[in-house]
């Protein structure tokens, strides 16, 4: 590994496979994981790129292993595990000693783990963030000419990989050596319907006290936008790309404006923002709706709106809707796979159905019109959140697939 082992602990040796180490959600939930695990378990880290996340992974004293950037170009980054890559996973997971390997949700990741724990006779577990086979494969909105007539072949080479990659997996089931943890209910159900093989469920967490430290100092995001001190906010923060939809928030928006217009929109995330400041200017929304890019002190803004609001056409379980809701932001989500999970519909916000900006806009309204509802929702997200998401609950229950797979036992599994 790249950096010297940390110390011995009771705990298994895990090694974790990921496909890089940038700031995304599915990355952010195995960091989190890792902080949850911290002295219970000793962790390394193979990752097929790099990325900001190292700086985190190595404060946890988490060693880390990068595959040579040679083998990692982008067209082989949608190729099957070659043989190059695969004996520079295999040295260093020799190297580290793990008694499990963990893959991240990527079908090449699970290949290439299958592989290494098939060649040093270890267990494995796959995390699944987001629905997988058919499921998975919906639509993500408009696209240029040229890329929808791109897509089916994309669509057949993806399925391809899948397949290879569920190949190499039922290897390891069928020895009794596999184990798979969904994010939600809704992610683990789309994986079991089609392969046959079992989840268990566990809920990713947020370090509550690091999220609250983070998010505790003041924007002033209304003095920023020189906004009226009593303007109505509804935040949205996630990266601008099609799977979150900004068309049918900037629609929820004029929807909203329309009727309350002391009612301004954020979106604090990275991304192109020619498209949406395009749409957002002929929706009749300039200085309405604000783009911000990246904020590193994204959930600071959120913790100042009245709404939170993500309207994806599909997700896994976003990190980004129990942190609004563990700072007690009543939410507005699409009624999709993992956001339905977080938001309890008419208990700490309101589910829509994916692509309605009427539905969204009228929960809007209904919350930003009824101050008692709003905080009501905002104290019972927040309890909610609080136990439901917890660090303890994701160490136990990610620890009992361990213990379970080292000590041989059968799969305690949610179907």
């Amino acid at each position: 590994m790249s950096t010297s082992p940390p110390p011995q602990t009771k705990g298994p040796r895990v090694l974790y496979i990921m496909k890089h180490l940038v700031p995304y959600g599915v990355e952010r939930q195995i960091l989190e994981l890792c902080r949850a695990l911290d002295g219970r378990a000793t962790l390394g880290m193979l990752a097929l790129g790099g990325g900001p996340f190292e700086r985190e992974f190595a404060a946890l004293n988490v060693p880390i292993h990068i595959c040579p950037a040679r083998l990692q170009t982008p067209l082989r980054q949608r190729l099957p595990v070659g043989r190059g890559l695969f004996a520079s996973a295999l040295a260093a997971a020799r190297e580290f000693g793990p008694d499990i390997i963990h893959a991240q949700h990527t079908p090449r990741v699970w290949e290439l783990a299958a592989m290494v724990c098939q060649s040093l006779d270890v267990p494995l577990v796959v995390h699944l963030h987001g629905p997988y086979g058919r499921a998975a494969r919906l639509p993500g909105g408009p696209r240029p000419w040229y890329r929808s007539l791109a897509r089916p072949l994309g669509m057949a080479v993806s399925r391809w990989i899948e397949g290879r990659a569920l190949r190499a997996l039922r290897s390891v089931y069928q020895e009794e050596r596999l184990r798979v943890i969904a994010a939600s209910h809704g992610v683990g159900k789309t994986f079991t319907d089609e392969t046959g093989m079992p989840h268990r469920t566990v809920y990713p967490a947020v370090d509550v006290p690091a999220l609250r430290e983070h998010a505790a100092k003041r924007v002033g995001i209304r003095d920023e936008l020189c906004l009226p001190p009593d303007a109505r906010l509804v935040a949205m923060a996630a990266r601008i790309q099609p799977q979150k939809d900004p068309v049918a928030s900037i629609r929820c928006a004029q929807r909203v404006c329309a009727q309350r217009p002391d009612t301004h929109f954020v979106w604090a995330g990275g991304g192109d923002q020619g498209e949406v400041t395009r749409a957002t200017e002929a929706a009749g929304l300039r200085g309405r709706f604000h783009w911000l890019g990246h904020r590193d002190d994204a959930m600071a803004i959120v913790r100042e709106a009245d709404v939170f609001l993500l309207l994806s056409r599909w997700e896994g379980l976003p990190t980004v809707l129990i942190e609004a809701l563990l700072l007690g932001v009543p939410a507005v989500a699409t009624d999709v796979i993992g956001s339905n999970e977080a938001v309890r519909d008419g208990v700490d916000g309101f589910c829509v159905p994916s692509g309605d900006a009427a539905a969204a806009a009228n929960c809007v309204l209904r919350l930003l019109g009824d101050p008692e509802l709003s905080h009501g929702m905002g104290e019972a997200g927040r309890a909610g959140a609080e136990e439901r998401f917890s660090m303890a609950r994701l160490a136990e229950g990610t620890l009992a697939v361990y213990h379970e797979l080292l000590a041989g036992s059968r799969y305690a599994a949610d179907a």
